[in-house]
């Protein structure tokens, strides 16, 4: 097809392909990882019994509702219940009986004292106990029989992957069997005449095969079973030859040979069984996938290890899942704000590594590395068959080199993906000049709009969070720290502000947003007494951090 498919017109014609492996009973031991086929139901009560969920003594509310520090309430200890005692002992009026965690509750008893509201605690607790505090209400510290679970209650639901709670569920409700789906067989094939395996030395035109290693932890990460694990060579001859090898397999992903070069194996033994697609998304645009005649599933990643990745994450994973009967195929999604902007190639969905601050709320790229490195240039045209990037051009006055200025000269903001993120501060100085009868208001506390340096230093730290708000080509950092000062001299106010980030660019434009807006609050506050109220020399004062170091500006006092 020569027009772009949809990510999701993809996914779903591979979606729709997907059968549920058969069903297996398995014990729960070897259930870890699996895909549960039928909803697991207790067998019995849970707790089986009325049983204290607190070491201490099995007594009669009505004996103790009155106790306390001043008029403790002593009790005869007449039995003592470990856990796993089956014993019911009897005990009357003035009497109790030592119960440990989970120990079943006498039936005459109706409420647990803990040793902590004891006199003697559990140093002292055979023969007589003080009470020195009365539990809440009848039936304190006792789990009541079937309070977590009935007989009969679904524990857990068909779908569900089994993990280690789950697996501990499934015990707690006297299961020990379990009905599963059968794991997927998958056969990993790299292909390219280039690949040599991990750890021998690359001769001339060779590389290491990362992707192999790549799918095979993939596939088993997502409970499935890598069966076959295979190079092969760019001959269409090599890709019949593992298929046959891998015909007990469900699932056969092939990474590389998908484009449309000269030398692409999966292509040219498969283009009459698979097909062959283009979808909109960056990267993995050529992507390949079908069912053979025997009814395994048949993909085709592009041969770059970031496009394996992303291609695994989105069409593979889900198939893998969806072959498992499981429930959830999805990662979970989170909405963040970006701390930086980026370019996305116009009509294609982009995946991008990013690091993810989730308390902060917020997601920026990741710095360009060893994930970006290539096993074979296998998602584009091969051996020669491709085209030349274009340089951006640079707009220039004199000697110097606008980087706030794009190729068609339009302003944009200056990438810092590749700056590492470092601790930076920044401090800016502003006036506010104001006429006598101002100052005197202000120290007086007296002006008619009421606490105007509270009103201004609160201004000031919001603006130094909102500074990306108000200047179009700031960037979206983490402010960690913003302080505003005011001091109050005989002809207006003195503003300082400091701001602090841990992140790639500096906070001088937050500093200087922090000043103005503080001042801008000032005049806005005084405006009724004094409409020629002025804000004087904002400037930044001193930075520290980042590529070019430390700054202080001559003449300005520490």
């Amino acid at each position: 097809m020569s027009e772009l498919l949809t990510v999701e017109e993809h996914r779903a014609r591979i979606l729709a392909a997907v059968n549920a492996l058969p069903v297996e009973t398995v014990r729960l031991d070897e259930a870890a990882g699996r895909t549960l086929a039928a909803d697991v139901r207790a067998r019995h009560d849970l707790p089986g019994d009325d049983n204290s969920s607190m070491d201490g003594f099995a007594v009669r509310f009505a004996d103790v509702e009155g106790a306390d520090a001043e008029s403790p309430v002593p009790l005869r200890v007449v039995a003592d219940l470990p856990a796993g005692s089956a014993d019911d002992p009897a005990f009357g009026p003035g009497e109790a009986v030592r119960i440990m965690t989970g120990a079943p509750v006498p039936t005459g008893a109706d409420a647990i004292v803990p040793f902590e509201d004891t006199a003697g605690g559990l140093a002292d607790s055979l023969g007589t106990v003080e009470v020195l505090h009365a539990p809440a209400a009848a039936g304190a510290f006792i789990r009541r029989r079937g309070g977590d679970v009935r007989t009969g209650d679904a524990v857990l639901t068909a779908g569900e992957r089994l993990g280690s709670y789950a697996l501990a569920a499934a015990a707690a409700a006297g299961v020990d069997r379990l009905e599963v789906r059968r794991r997927p067989r998958v056969a990993v094939v790299s292909t390219g005449s280039e690949l040599v395996a991990p750890g021998t030395t690359p001769g001339r035109g060779q590389t290491p095969d990362s992707n192999g290693v790549l799918l095979n932890a993939l596939v088993t990460g997502a409970d499935a079973e890598v069966t076959v694990l295979a190079s092969v060579a760019d001959e269409p001859s090599a890709i019949e030859a593992v298929l046959e090898h891998a015909s007990n397999v469900d699932v056969v992903v092939f990474s590389g040979g998908v484009s449309a070069g000269a030398y692409e194996p999966v292509r040219l033994a498969l283009s009459e069984r698979i097909a062959f697609d283009k979808v909109a998304m960056q990267p993995g645009k050529p992507q390949a996938f079908g069912v053979v005649d025997d009814g395994r599933l048949v993909f085709g990643l592009p041969g770059n290890p970031v496009s394996v990745a992303v291609s695994f994450e989105v069409f593979v994973r889900p198939a893998l899942l969806a072959l498992q009967g499981r429930t959830a195929i999805d990662r979970r999604h989170a909405r963040l704000t970006a701390s930086e902007s980026w370019r996305t190639p116009p009509g294609r969905r982009q995946y991008l590594p990013a690091v993810v601050d989730l308390v902060a709320g917020r997601v920026r790229l990741a710095p360009r590395g060893v994930a970006g490195a290539r096993r074979g240039v296998r998602d584009r045209p091969r051996r020669g068959v491709g085209r030349r990037r274009r340089r951006p051009r640079r707009c220039h006055a004199d000697s110097m080199t606008f980087t706030h200025l794009d190729a068609a000269g339009h302003a944009r903001m200056v990438d810092v993906t590749l700056k590492q993120p470092t601790v930076r501060t920044a401090t800016a100085r502003g006036f506010v000049r104001c006429t006598p009868e101002v100052v005197t208001a202000l120290r007086g506390g007296t002006a008619p709009k009421g606490d105007v340096l509270a009103v201004a230093r609160i201004a000031g730290i919001q603006a130094a969070k909102s500074t990306p708000t108000l200047l179009p080509l700031a960037h979206v950092i983490g402010v960690h720290r913003a302080s505003v000062d005011l001091e109050i001299v005989d002809d207006g106010v003195e503003i300082e502000a400091t701001v602090g980030t841990a992140d790639r660019t500096g906070v001088e434009m937050e500093a200087l947003t922090s000043v103005s807006v503080a001042a801008l609050a000032i005049v806005d506050m005084v405006k009724g007494m004094d409409k020629g109220t002025s804000i004087e020399n904002v400037r930044i004062v001193s930075k520290t951090g980042g590529k070019s170091g430390d700054w202080h500006r001559a003449g300005e006092p520490a």
